[in-house]
Parts: C-alpha cells; structure tokens; sequence
C-alpha cells in the first residue's frame, strides 16, 4: 500500500520492523508534502471527502473546533489535524503563507517579507542583497549615456548608502531607455523619434514645411503650392452659392465644382434654371464650362478658345433625346425628336425642322401639324412631308 496523496509506500505490517510507528509517520509526511489544498480560511468543514485538505480559518466549528490555523485532513472517515507553513491553494492557484494568527496569499500583502516602505537599513532580509552597489556621490549616475558594462560592473563593486543604492536602482532604469533608444535600427529612425515637433518631424519624413498655413483656404484659393483641403472646390462638401451679382456666365472660371448659379443671366444656357458648374481650365488660353440644370438636369457645355467662347452645346441623353423640339439658328435649343397627334392625324418632328404626318393608313385630309412651304404627299395622301419652320 502507498500514501493516499504522494503514493509513499507503506512498510510491511508483521515484520521485524516496527511498521506501525514508521506508517504513522509516513501518513504524517504525506499530509504535508506538496501540501495542496482546496480551501483557505473555512470555518465549517465540508462533507469529508477521503484524502483532501483545507486549511482551517480563525474560528473553527463543528469537527474542525479548536483547530484554528491548522492543516486538515480527511483520511479513514475521520479529520486529522496539523501543523503547517505554506500550502498551494487549489481554488485560486496563490500561495498560502502561515503568519502568527491567520494565513495570507503571497500575490497579497507578501508576509513573509514585511515591509519596504522605508529605508533600506532597516530591512535586513534586503540589506545583504543590497549591499555593494554604487559608491555615494560616484558621477556615473548624472548621464546614462556614459555608463558601459565595465563601468556598471566596478559600480556595483563599491560600497554605499542605501540612498545611493535607490538612486543606482533608478539609474538601471534609465539605461533600459537608453538601451531602447539605441536599439532603434537606423539613424533616420532616430531623427524622427527626436524631432523638437511636427514640422522637424515632417521634415525627417520628407514631407516637406506644410502646415496649416500651406493648404486652401476657400473654395477658390488659387495660391501655388498648396494642399487641396477637403471641402475646397466643392471635394467633400456643397458648392458655394453665388449671389445675384454673378450673373454673367463668363465669370464661372476658377477650375473645379464651385458654384450653383443664379437662376439666368448674360451668357447661361437656353434654359431658365439653377445650374451646377463644373470648370476645366488650362490656362489663360483654353477652358470649358459645363452647366447641369438642377431642376431638369439638362448639361449644356462650351469653350474658351483664349479670345471668346464658343456657342453652348447641350449634351443629349435618354432624359431628354425625345420632347418639344426646337432651334435657334439651325442649332437645337430643345429635344432632338418630337412626336404627336389630332384628329387629323400623327406627326413627327425633327430639330432640323423635317416633319412627317401619317393618318394611321388612311388618307389625310387636313395637316395635323402646321408647316410652313410646300409640303409633299405620297400614297394618296397617305403619307405626308415638309417643314414646320
């Protein structure tokens, strides 16, 4: 047979041996090896079960009374008491350390040490560990920069006070960080790391002086060298409303998304509307303006050729291909196609002026669209052809 807990052979009983004795006081032994326990500081003992322990707490009760402190163990259907100095609790996974009264976790208050609140003479469980450090008022301690593994080696060879060894102590501090610091793997690392503030950083990155000073300071900042800010030229944010003052289209020329125009003016598109203005310039010689319609969405683009602008040009899309045509000077100022009907008939017109008529196969009788000219039929007046203006 073994010990319940650490598997210690028993000696054989009916020997030459006094085995009784010596198994008494190997169950002793294997209470208190690896004295692991499943609770610290209970009063009331559990249900016992065959081989655990637990350290009992300061007032004790039932089976446990009078035990106060001890180690308890259950073993043979009956609790058996001893004395202990540590134990590892298994609840928690600290260490347990017996004072005079009661029982304290070593991640606590660490009793065993005491306290190191003051100087370090006073502490002699320290003061040997401690003995032999920097030398009082050794210069050394003024520069971490200057400390080599040589010189800390003779530094921790001289005697000294115990407030020269908190200053060595907090000196070994300060060589951690400078060890960090030089660990920096290039000197370009270590020029940024050092910049006084952003502009000196900016300039170990090569970023150049900009600041707040070098970006845009409106929606129609022009000034060289500057960094776009978002919002400026309408990028992140709504175009400026222009006021009534700029009436003439000719004045929209800061490239970019800036404006929504008055509702008309001297040089707008054919059309009677707010606009959004896009300008694409190149200089002095060459731009282009796009006027999109805000309530029609209608796009009328032209040029500047450096001496005047070009007539408007609207871009044509399914929104607005088919509609009322029209025209001005044989330009389009309306839809492309045109299509209707009366009771005369149906017609289809062009922006070119042509128009066709057709009475759904039978012959007309009368034009269901005014013309202007001769116009020519076909098919016995089936079908008809002319010009409207």
């Amino acid at each position: 047979m073994n010990t319940i807990n650490n598997a210690i052979p028993f000696v054989p009983e009916n020997t030459t041996d006094p085995a009784a004795g010596l198994n008494l006081s190997l169950n002793q032994i294997d209470a208190l090896l690896q004295v692991r326990v499943h609770t610290v500081g209970e009063n009331a003992p559990p249900a016992g079960v065959e081989g655990q322990r637990h350290i009992v707490g300061t007032a004790p009760t039932g089976a446990w009374a009078g035990q106060a402190n001890k180690l308890a163990r259950y073993l043979d259907g009956a609790w058996q008491f001893f004395d202990a100095r540590y134990a590892l609790n298994l609840a928690d996974g600290l260490w347990y350390v017996r004072q005079a009264s009661t029982w304290a976790s070593l991640a606590g208050s660490a009793p065993a040490w005491g306290s190191i609140t003051g100087t370090l003479s006073a502490q002699t469980d320290l003061q040997g560990a401690l003995d032999g450090k920097v030398g009082t008022g050794d210069s050394r301690l003024t520069d971490a920069r200057e400390w080599t593994a040589d010189t800390v080696s003779q530094a921790e060879a001289e005697a000294g006070t115990a407030t020269t060894r908190r200053a060595w102590t907090a000196q070994r501090v300060r060589q951690a960080a400078v060890a960090w610091w030089n660990s920096i793997s290039s000197a370009f690392g270590r020029s940024f790391v050092a910049s006084a503030d952003a502009a000196a950083g900016r300039t170990a990155l090569g970023l150049g002086t900009a600041s707040v000073a070098d970006v845009t300071t409106s929606r129609t900042d022009q000034t060289s060298g500057r960094l776009l800010k978002s919002g400026d030229y309408g990028i992140g944010g709504t175009p400026i409303v222009a006021s009534d003052s700029d009436a003439n289209a000719g004045s929209y020329v800061v490239p970019g998304l800036q404006f929504v125009s008055t509702s008309g003016g001297t040089n707008f598109p054919p059309l009677t509307d707010r606009y959004f203005v896009q300008v694409i310039s190149t200089g002095a010689s060459g731009m282009s303006q796009f006027f999109i319609s805000r309530t029609a969405g209608r796009l009328f683009s032209r040029t500047y050729t450096g001496a005047s602008w070009n007539p408007w040009r609207e871009l044509y899309h399914t929104g607005n291909i088919l509609g009322t045509v029209s025209q001005s000077g044989g330009i389009p100022t309306g839809a492309i196609i045109e299509r209707g009907s009366n009771a005369n008939g149906r017609f289809t017109k062009y922006a070119d002026g042509t128009v066709f008529m057709d009475n759904s196969g039978g012959a007309i009788t009368t034009n269901p669209v005014t013309t202007v000219g001769t116009v020519t039929s076909v098919d016995s007046n089936k079908l008809r052809y002319g010009y409207w203006f």
